[in-house]
């Protein structure tokens, strides 16, 4: 009697162990990929956000992170998200992608933080535009991760760089968008498409005098030695983006995919909240390192705003679409009157 109780104790403890291991079986494991370095902000949230994930999932998705891009740069990595091949990024959609990307970085979209809010939170008119546009090619947004505002970084000071509608000879590299070649010229300047990777030498041996499009936080961490006058102009923002490859995402659980859902739309709203004070911290550690901060007025910002916004709209409408661009700017005005 004793060995037939023996016995039926192992299978209730096989059957556990069987059920135990099909539960792990069953577990989702997703890499997200980033590009910015260990140990930085977004690094940092990052890997909270996927152990939050996974406790609150109870293990059924486990994220594994891989930064300084380990997996590629963005916009190799989100195509491949695209097609399923990695599961999540945080980056930034290029128009190789779709020209219809370039939307979000339109410039002087927003002038503050609250306006940026507007804009790029969960359930706004204008993201929801941007979601679309994700969609069509297999990827949902969880969120948007905003940074800081960006401004112009020169390696000396330049006459008239404070004023919107000076002409200047000096070269300034921007990223290979329009979105962002037009501004610099916008205000006068050569724009020079120019990698990343190559930009502290190009300043530093003089091919360029500066760049236009950095935050300060990457000015400071990467070419505060190169870079020692910085003016704040805020017209366009570092605004990255949370995306899952649909077929993955939709291949969850309901409760899963809510409770993911529900992580991605906390932590979107705390960057909004903390996202002006870090501007203002790497700032304040730029002018430290021995970089002139040249604030505006809120004249001269409008000023800069309206020159850009006057010479960029037209020509990025033209590239963009017509349609699409006046529909989304249509729902950028919505969700700016809320």
């Amino acid at each position: 009697m004793q060995k037939k109780k023996f016995s039926q104790y192992l299978l209730i403890i096989f059957v556990v162990l069987l059920a135990l291991a099909n539960m792990a079986d069953a577990s989702v494991k997703w890499k997200l990929s980033h590009h910015r370095p260990v140990g930085s902000t977004i690094d940092v949230d990052l890997k909270k956000f996927a152990g939050d994930v996974g406790k609150a999932t109870e293990g059924r998705v486990k994220i594994e992170v891989f930064p300084a891009a380990q997996l590629g740069g963005s916009e190799i990595v989100m195509e491949r998200v695209g097609i399923g091949a990695i599961e999540m990024v945080l980056g930034y959609p290029t128009t190789t992608m779709d020209p219809r990307f370039d939307i979000y970085n339109v410039p002087a979209l927003a002038k503050n933080y609250d306006e940026l809010e507007k804009l790029f939170s969960h359930g706004s008119p204008f993201m929801n535009i941007i979601h679309g546009t994700f969609a069509k090619l297999d990827m949902h947004t969880l969120m948007s991760y905003c940074v800081s505002f960006v401004g112009l970084g020169l390696k000396h000071p330049v006459d008239g760089m404070l004023d919107a509608d000076t002409k200047h000879k000096e070269k300034i590299r921007t990223a290979t968008l329009n979105s962002f070649r037009y501004p610099a010229e916008a205000i006068g300047y050569l724009a020079t498409p120019i990698p990343m990777n190559d930009l502290f030498t190009a300043i530093q041996t003089g091919i360029v005098d500066g760049s236009y499009g950095n935050g300060p936080e990457v000015v400071y961490l990467q070419f505060r030695d190169v870079i020692k006058s910085y003016i704040p102009i805020r017209a366009q923002s570092d605004i990255f983006f949370l995306v899952v490859n649909k077929d993955a995402f939709d291949g969850l659980d309901v409760k899963d995919q809510k409770i993911i859902t529900d992580l991605a739309n906390k932590f979107e709203k705390n960057r909004f909240k903390i996202a002006a004070q870090e501007e203002n911290n790497w700032l304040k550690r730029l002018a430290e390192k021995g970089t002139k901060i040249h604030e505006l007025n809120e004249k001269q910002v409008a000023s800069f705003h309206k020159t850009i916004q006057d010479f960029s709209w037209p020509k990025l409408k033209k590239d963009i679409g017509e349609k699409f661009f006046n529909d989304a700017i249509k729902a950028r005005d919505e969700a700016l009157k809320k």
